[in-house]
């Protein structure tokens, strides 16, 4: 099986970007925002599309230069902020 294009970008690689940096590229949603959402106590992946709109337009294929949706992206950074809290 061989791919064609460019390999979509490691989700883990948002964990490095700046807080400006779009996590969906669809509804124009930061990581900011989402980091935000995490901090106002958002636990999961639902609880920060509520909170920010993320994840809403589902045309992530034809908006996304990911090619694919951002659920990978914003759960990076939710398995990052437990890990932050359970860090003595």
């Amino acid at each position: 099986l061989s791919r064609t294009g460019p390999t979509p970008p490691d989700p883990a690689a948002i964990l490095d970007s700046p807080e400006e940096a779009l996590v969906c590229h669809c509804d124009g949603v930061t990581k900011g925002k989402v980091l935000r959402a995490i901090k106002a106590g958002a636990r999961s992946l639902q609880d920060v599309e509520e909170r920010t709109g993320a994840c809403r337009t589902k045309r992530c294929t034809q908006l996304s230069p990911r090619k694919r949706c951002c659920a990978a992206e914003i759960k990076a950074l939710l398995r990052q902020a437990a890990a932050e809290r359970t860090t003595p």
